[in-house]
Order: C-alpha cells, then sequence, then structure tokens
C-alpha cells in the first residue's frame, strides 16, 4: 500500500471540501451557486480511496495470506485511485509513479 498516496488524495479532497464551502460562502445573497454534483462526486472519490485504504489495511501475507477475491478486489482498487490522483497531476506533492499504468516499485519484469 501506498500511504503516501492516500494521504496524498485525502488531503485533495479536503482542500476542494473546504473549496466547494468557500465559493458557497461568497456567493452574493439571492445567488445559487450550483455545486449540486460536485460535492456527491468528492464524497464519491473519497468512498473509493476509502475503499482502497480498507482493502489493502491487512496484514500483507502474500497470495497464500488473502484470496484471490480480495487481492483483485485491492489491485482493481488500487488502479481507480491512481486514476483519480492523476486529476491532481499539477499538485505539489503528486508523484509521477503514481499515475495509472505505473508498476509499482520491486514488482520485478
Amino acid at each position: 500500500m501506498d500511504l503516501e498516496l492516500i494521504s496524498f488524495l485525502r488531503a485533495r479532497l479536503d482542500a476542494d471540501e473546504h473549496n466547494v464551502v468557500a465559493v458557497q460562502a461568497l456567493a452574493p445573497t439571492g445567488v445559487d451557486v450550483l455545486l449540486d454534483s460536485t460535492v456527491p462526486m468528492l464524497d464519491g472519490m473519497r468512498a473509493v480511496v476509502e475503499a482502497y485504504a480498507r482493502a489493502v489495511g491487512r496484514e500483507s501475507g502474500g497470495v497464500d495470506g488473502h484470496d484471490v477475491f480480495t487481492l483483485g478486489r485491492a489491485a482493481g482498487l488500487e488502479e481507480a485511485v491512481r486514476h483519480l490522483a492523476s486529476i491532481y497531476h499539477g499538485e505539489p506533492g503528486f508523484q509521477a509513479r503514481w499515475r495509472p499504468g505505473q508498476r509499482p516499485e520491486g514488482s520485478g519484469t
């Protein structure tokens, strides 16, 4: 598990949520700020990040320590989280190794 990736995404989502609240607070009285899809989108992104954190947060026992479904689920969530992280590729702290399709360090071939 890449704790840095999870921490990075949690921080970016926190900042995005803060920005949504700030935009709403700055709107003049009587002006509707249409962010109806933004908050649920951020909630959905956070749910994927947290599902990944839970999936890989178990003691690593290798293939013998986990069933194939659990390992496959963690791998799929990792790919999804990498796609979410790529949204923030221009932000300070983003690491190129988090891009989708990158091989984790020490993965061999």
